[in-house]
């Protein structure tokens, strides 16, 4: 068991209407500047529906190399575990100490996070912290929260038509940034992210999410739809949009989704997941050249 700490300076981050209530004892870097934040975080009080209160520690935390590690990523982040406990640390750019290292249960019910002296400053006598609740944390926190959740982050451009979500899926150079510019500003057309989207099973139907992690094009919107299909990108000599099985979908769905393979107890319900959004929201391969003609073919599919 974690034990509680004494904070002062708050504030809330919501994604996908997952409330993180961020609390230090020391004054904190506030993310509002951040253009790709700016929609997603506040400084009210604290509300009453927080999902995941987390705590930032102005100390580093020791000690991780008597722990297993599980997972690293490109020099960005390593997962360590203890039992029921799990620690993301980053252990990059030569520092003695990780940069930070957030510990949570493996349900994510509670997070801390220790801050390493490169996000510590002192001024006038006072402790001010560079917030690490930002990408990748925030990111691989979120994938904790919504394998448990019924929910995923997918690789998508997200464009919003007539009311209702179109996910552009696909890898890093796929082409979301720019099928997003080339729908950009047309009418009737909205744009909630160019890179990832969080989709979430809410009773009935599935619902998209835009999030602060943009891609080339930086679009970052917190504003949600109901999801009316997906459409996986492949760059072709043609114009051309295919439909897809299900089990197609999961096919395309796993490279692209916020699978976390690093650990087994929450593998079955992710995969779960994306085998019932493939069974509930139609999936198509786009076709396509970066062109006028393939946005003109997009937007008319999308108005159907």
């Amino acid at each position: 068991m974690m034990a509680a700490v004494h904070m002062t300076h708050r504030s809330t981050l919501t994604i996908a209407d997952i409330r993180f209530a961020i609390a230090c004892d020391s004054r904190v870097e506030d993310l509002r500047p951040r253009e790709a934040y700016r929609e997603f975080v506040s400084t009210v009080p604290e509300p009453a529906d927080v999902d995941v209160p987390v705590s930032l520690i102005p100390q580093p935390l020791r000690g991780l190399s008597r722990l297993t590690r599980c997972f690293d990523a490109e020099d960005m982040w390593s997962l360590f575990k203890d039992g029921d406990i799990r620690y993301l640390a980053h252990m990059g750019w030569g520092v003695e100490h990780p940069l930070w290292a957030a510990e949570f249960p493996l349900d994510c019910s509670s997070v801390r996070v220790h801050c390493g002296g490169l996000l510590l400053q002192e001024i006038d006598g006072e402790t001010r912290v560079s917030t690490p609740m930002r990408y990748p944390l925030d990111q691989l926190l979120m994938t904790y929260v919504l394998s448990q959740r019924e929910g995923l982050i997918i690789h998508s451009a997200g464009v919003v038509c007539e009311g209702r979500l179109w996910l552009l899926a696909g890898k890093s150079g796929a082409g979301k940034s720019t099928a997003s510019a080339l729908l950009k500003g047309r009418k009737g057309v909205d744009l909630l992210s160019d890179d990832r989207i969080v989709v979430r099973s809410m009773g009935e139907s599935w619902i998209g999410y835009g999030t602060p992690w943009p891609g080339e094009a930086r679009v970052a919107a917190n504003r949600q739809a109901p999801l009316a299909g997906i459409l996986f990108l492949k760059q072709s000599p043609e114009n051309r949009i295919d439909p897809l099985s299900a089990s197609g979908a999961v096919e395309r769905m796993l490279p692209v989704a916020s699978v976390p393979w690093y650990e087994p107890e929450l593998f079955p319900e992710v995969m779960a997941s994306c085998g019932r959004l493939a069974e509930a929201v139609p999936s198509y391969e786009f076709n396509f050249r970066c062109d006028a003609g393939a946005a003109d073919m997009l937007a008319e599919f999308m108005a159907v």
